[in-house]
């Protein structure tokens, strides 16, 4: 019996998809994509036979792909599959993937947001491509269990490692800067603490950008899954504290949404919402005065005009 090297499947071309793939078995593998749209989502069947792999190299160096979806029945992204996307903002995967290999995401600088579905008692499988990034990247988790569904809303802070060089004792000593990296270590064993990582949220004030802090709070109070009353009562007070830079950071980027939620939830004071309307006045988004105006006309009275003679 001669025992040498195995021999590939021939690659196919699916010119619906814009992608080179290969039956193996009764599984396709996805080979590489040949299109260049902006966004692409990877299909869930090729010649009936369900994708399970994304393949070594399939987007790499696409780098004007800005979002990719990837299909339910998924269980590998081959080594360096989205190497050098550097357009790459947004991802969407399910918890079926079992296996990331090295590389897959580095260099995709610009990777801000994913979105994963899963079960409550799945394991997730985002820590590797977080962390193939020290970049800021924020995570909308959906577990779904039957015809529940409830969501979770983190951000994973950026952050800059150094090597310093200790001379007596001949090493190089580690020096993280910034809160990332520890909040990346709160996923562990395919699942995350979230009590732990709102535990951080006292040390991401202390050395993040107030970005950061700003977005960890909202989005924990907007969508609280597993979020003690302790963690809630912190996130609160910060923003309460906070209340101007918070308003401006939204008002900024006119985050209509989250602006939304802070009426709704009466988070506003009539001082705060009369700073909100002096915020878009400031920065020109007369957009969204509209829908200030309508809560204060709805939640406070005007004051009645009294004359003395």
């Amino acid at each position: 019996m001669i025992i040498g090297k195995k021999v590939e499947k021939p690659v196919l071309i699916a010119k619906e998809y814009q992608a080179e793939y290969r039956i193996e078995g009764e599984k396709a593998e996805f080979v590489r994509y040949l299109g260049e749209e902006e966004e692409y989502e990877v299909p869930s069947f090729l010649d009936h036979y369900p994708v399970t792999r994304v393949g070594a190299y399939a987007f790499s160096e696409h780098r004007n792909l800005d979002s990719v979806h990837l299909p339910p029945q998924l269980e590998e992204i081959g080594a360096h599959a989205f190497y050098n996307c550097r357009g790459l903002k947004e991802l969407s995967l399910y918890d079926k993937i079992s296996e990331i290999e090295d590389g897959a995401f580095k260099n995709c600088g610009n990777l801000s947001h994913l979105t994963l579905y899963t079960m409550p008692d799945h394991k997730l499988v985002i820590k590797n491509i977080l962390m193939d990034s020290t970049e800021g990247i924020g995570v909308t988790i959906y577990f779904e269990d039957g015809e529940k569904r409830e969501r979770a809303e983190v951000v994973f802070p950026p952050y800059l490692v150094e090597y310093e060089e200790n001379t007596p004792a001949r090493i190089c000593e580690k020096q993280a800067y910034g809160s990332g990296e520890r909040y990346r270590h709160c996923l562990y064993d395919g699942q995350l603490n979230f009590e732990q990582y709102d535990g951080l949220f006292d040390f991401a004030v202390a050395v993040d950008s107030l970005e950061y802090p700003i977005r960890i709070a909202v989005n924990r109070l907007r969508y609280p899954y597993s979020l003690k009353e302790d963690g809630k009562t912190e996130y609160e007070r910060f923003l309460k504290e906070n209340n101007r830079k918070v308003l401006d950071y939204y008002v900024q980027r006119e985050e209509q949404e989250v602006l939304e939620w802070m009426l709704k939830e009466k988070k506003l004071s009539k001082k705060e919402m009369n700073l909100a309307a002096e915020l878009c006045r400031k920065h020109q988004k007369n957009s969204l005065l509209p829908m200030l105006m309508e809560y204060q006309n709805r939640n406070f009275k005007p004051e009645k005009k009294t004359f003395s003679l």
